[in-house]
C-alpha cells in the first residue's frame, strides 16, 4: 500500500480516476479516489475522495482527521475534498470546518456527503 501523498502524486499524472487504500499514521484504513465529481449542479474536478475512514483507537478524538485536512489544504490546495456516507454528528464536525452539505436526496436511498471547495494557492 502506498502514502496518500504518493497516491495523490500518481492520480495527478493519470486522465482517469484512481482509487485506492492508502497508509496514513493514525488510521486503521483510508479508502480514497481521485478524480471528477458532480455535486451542486456543477463538475468538480480534481477531487480527492474520502470514501471509507476508519481512525485507529488510540487516535480517535485526537485530531486526526481535521489534522488530514489542514495539511491536504495546505500541500494540495488545488484539490476539492469530498467526504461520503457519514453519520449525523459527523456531519455537522464536517460543516464547522467549512463543508458543504452536497447530499443528493433524489435517491431511496440518502448518502450524507460534504464538498470543501478547493482554494486558491494564495489564499
Amino acid at each position: 500500500m502506498e502514502s496518500l501523498n504518493r497516491f495523490i502524486k500518481r492520480a495527478q499524472r493519470r486522465t482517469f480516476p484512481a482509487n485506492a487504500y492508502v497508509l496514513e499514521p493514525g488510521w486503521n484504513h483510508l479508502y480514497v479516489r481521485y478524480g471528477p465529481r458532480a455535486a451542486l449542479g456543477r463538475i468538480y474536478s480534481p477531487v480527492l475522495d474520502l470514501a471509507n475512514l476508519e481512525v485507529e483507537a488510540a487516535s480517535r478524538g485526537k485530531g486526526i482527521f481535521t489534522r488530514l485536512i489542514t495539511r491536504l489544504r495546505e500541500e494540495h490546495p488545488e484539490l476539492h475534498l469530498f467526504v461520503e456516507n457519514t453519520h449525523e454528528r459527523f456531519g455537522r464536525y464536517l460543516l464547522k470546518l467549512g463543508f458543504v452539505d452536497v447530499t443528493d436526496t433524489s435517491y431511496q436511498h440518502v448518502q450524507r456527503s460534504y464538498l470543501l471547495e478547493a482554494r486558491e494557492k494564495n489564499s
